[in-house]
């Protein structure tokens, strides 16, 4: 809806028809201040309990209808 986009053509470049018109350089694709730090030094306890918690019907029930496909992730 917005002005600056109006023209452009969103299905062609879903449809991978068109090149999007920016793409980040691969060498400065990554910060490390975007990273989650509190991850690396968690303990195995820890982490165990996260996996636990994910797995009760609850949790997942919280992602019902929520699909993922890898192939329209290319």
């Amino acid at each position: 809806m917005h002005p600056w986009l109006k023209d452009f053509d969103w299905e062609a470049l879903n449809e991978y028809k068109i090149d999007s018109p920016f793409k980040p350089p691969k060498d400065e694709n990554y910060d490390k201040k975007n990273s989650e730090s509190e991850w690396k030094d968690i303990n195995e306890d820890s982490l165990q309990h996260c996996i636990e918690l994910l797995q009760k019907e609850s949790v997942q029930e919280l992602f019902a209808n929520y699909e993922y496909d890898e192939a329209d992730a290319k």
